[in-house]
């Protein structure tokens, strides 16, 4: 079992070290000392006194920005080739919260709006308020929302929330949730029989 075993808020001696070997078994030698140097140059700059825990600490902190952003790059061009192979596609970072919670409301909107999709005002009321406890408790990190048009076409609106992301430690949510696309693209060709599955796989479980 990896660190998934840590809520976001657990900020204990053995979720720390956990977060900490995990990253570090990803990244080599000669960048870890890199990070650090960042680190200790980040932390002078305060004037204030700081112990090698706190260097590693936000070490740690830079390279899951910088590499979480680095995956965001390439999640928008993936996002492009999704739309132009006919997979619509709607993808949104957040850099806070609040942010998306706002955004996957706009999203779920729009599907009730929609008179060419079937959700209805409760059913985006409940999945907003599971969306809402989620997000705000730390252990959600983004989703893929998954809906079918009157036709039987699946839309998907992804929503990475890069703040819980960080913090878990999740540098890679973004195509993580393209997985989920994939995964609904590939498992069945019959529509009907997909709503099922769908209604299984990428429900509650969807949302990461």
């Amino acid at each position: 079992m990896g660190c998934e075993q840590y809520k976001a808020t657990d900020y204990s001696e053995k979720a720390r070290a956990c977060r900490e070997k995990e990253n570090k078994d990803s990244i080599p030698k000669e960048e870890q000392l890199k990070y650090e140097q960042a680190a200790r140059l980040d932390l002078e700059s305060t004037g204030k006194d700081f112990t090698n825990q706190e260097v590693r600490e936000k070490a740690e902190k830079i390279w899951q920005e910088e590499s979480f952003d680095k995956n965001s790059e390439k999640d928008y061009l993936t996002i492009k080739r999704f739309n132009k192979s006919g997979i619509n596609t709607s993808y949104a970072m957040s850099d806070s919260n609040s942010e998306s919670i706002r955004k996957f409301k706009t999203a779920l909107d729009a599907r009730v709006a929609d008179t060419n999709h079937s959700m209805d005002e409760a059913e985006a009321k409940k999945l907003l308020n599971e969306f809402k406890e989620g997000i705000s408790n730390g252990t959600l990190n983004g989703v893929n929302l998954l809906t079918f048009d009157k036709n039987g076409k699946r839309v998907y609106d992804i929503i990475v929330d890069r703040t819980n992301a960080i913090k878990n430690g999740k540098t890679s949510t973004g195509i993580h949730e393209m997985g989920h696309t994939l995964f609904a693209e590939t498992v069945s060709v019959n529509s009907d029989a997909f709503k099922i599955v769908a209604g299984n796989v990428l429900g509650l479980s969807l949302i990461h």
